[in-house]
């Protein structure tokens, strides 16, 4: 991170975001930037190939992050996924709620690794 600014008052356009990021590569020197990582928003996207396009050896890159965010998100909203995880944050709370359940779950894993089971 080069630095913090509000740009509340902007218009968030990709030749906008271009420039800011421009100014910014041509502040800290361009011999230190390699990629421009952003999400996929269509402003940011359009920033990106704007950056790339004037400076070809700059890589144009999406976030994996993000996009694996997107991903995660869309398989939680299925209504099975729902449900799972409904079922795993009530066995969750049940063995770290209980100290019963917690000596069991801490013998099981500890016979586990002891024996090797799979």
């Amino acid at each position: 991170m080069y630095k913090l600014k509000d740009f509340s008052k902007q218009h968030h356009t990709g030749e906008y975001i271009a420039e800011i990021i421009d100014s910014i590569i041509e502040k800290i020197g361009i011999k230190k930037v390699v990629a421009v990582v952003s999400d996929n928003s269509s402003n940011v996207t359009l920033a990106r190939k704007i950056i790339h396009e004037k400076y070809k050896f700059i890589y144009n890159i999406s976030c994996m992050a993000h996009c694996f965010n997107l991903i995660s998100s869309d398989i939680t909203s299925h209504i099975f996924a729902k449900r799972l995880l409904n079922q795993v944050n009530i066995l969750f709370k049940y063995f770290t709620n209980s100290h019963i359940g917690g000596s069991l779950l801490r013998e099981a894993i500890n016979f586990k690794n002891i024996e090797g089971v799979d």
